[in-house]
């Protein structure tokens, strides 16, 4: 079986596996790898480890070495050129009276190329702003424009549950997100509740989406009667997360019911149905 060990890369926000080459660093350590685009440094998140063939998709690239004194000042050093990159990418795109906005930059480890992302309504002719800032920052560049939900990413910040933003800290391909799902959880459409620091709708919608749909057409519905050892009840409330069905007696008495204790039979007067 192949082993692995689970390294996150800077500026990265999931880890990833790499084949530690015979090395075996320890959990926190900083540790070189190679990529196709060269050298890069992360930190160990998951000791080296088995894993089964099927769960390595492609060969994993490999770990160079344990970090070195050297390698850690590069990368203090290669965190203010990024800084030092967007500031000066900023001062050109408001001197130039560019309609974009710089959002991140971000260095290869050597120094020898930088990418600046940057987010723009519309297609912009930058190529004599390239010409300038290659000039200014003595290495290669690549622009790249972004949308608001990559730049939300990359910015990071707290989101309406106090938490910090689930694309920052999970990563990974943004999946589309509807009104719908949004509706199926009982939320209030109010946009200002319902959307994210980048302005559209939140992520999280989708990630309880499937769990609110499964409960949804296991339950009977809300208004629903149904009949209880106690008699006949109105069904008032549905807690998702607890799989709860609260329904009224006639007499005001409030039950609160696990789903898995309730029997639906398949009756055309089934309020499940």
């Amino acid at each position: 079986m192949p082993t692995v060990v689970g390294v996150r890369l800077r500026n990265a926000a999931t880890s990833s596996w790499f084949d530690p080459s015979g090395h075996e660093p320890a959990v926190g350590s900083a540790v070189i790898v190679r990529l196709d685009r060269g050298e890069e440094i992360g930190r160990v998140t998951e000791a080296a480890h088995f894993v089964e063939p099927n769960e390595v998709t492609s060969t994993p690239p490999r770990i160079l070495r344990e970090a070195e004194d050297a390698d850690l000042a590069q990368a203090e050093r290669i965190v203010d050129l990024e800084r030092d990159a967007v500031r000066v990418l900023r001062e050109l795109v408001e001197a130039r009276e560019l309609d974009m906005k710089p959002v991140e930059a971000e260095y290869q480890f050597d120094g020898s190329r930088v990418v600046l992302y940057f987010v723009a309504e519309e297609r912009v002719d930058f190529r004599e702003l390239v010409k300038e800032l290659s000039s200014r920052l003595k290495t290669r560049i690549d622009m790249r424009q972004v949308g608001v939900r990559d730049e939300a990413r990359m910015v990071g910040g707290i989101g309406h549950c106090g938490e910090v933003l689930c694309c920052a800290r999970m990563g990974g391909e943004f999946q589309p997100v509807s009104i719908r799902m949004a509706k199926e959880q009982d939320l209030p459409l109010n946009p200002l509740k319902i959307s994210g620091r980048c302005g559209r709708l939140m992520c999280c919608l989708r990630y309880e989406y499937d769990a609110y749909k499964d409960f949804k057409g296991r339950a009977p519905k809300r208004g629903a009667q149904v009949e209880t050892p106690a008699g006949s009840a109105k069904v008032t409330d549905l807690n998702t997360p607890r799989e709860v069905v609260t329904m009224r007696l006639g007499d005001g008495t409030e039950l609160k019911v696990p789903i898995e204790r309730m029997e639906c039979g398949s009756g055309k007067g089934c309020p499940c149905a």
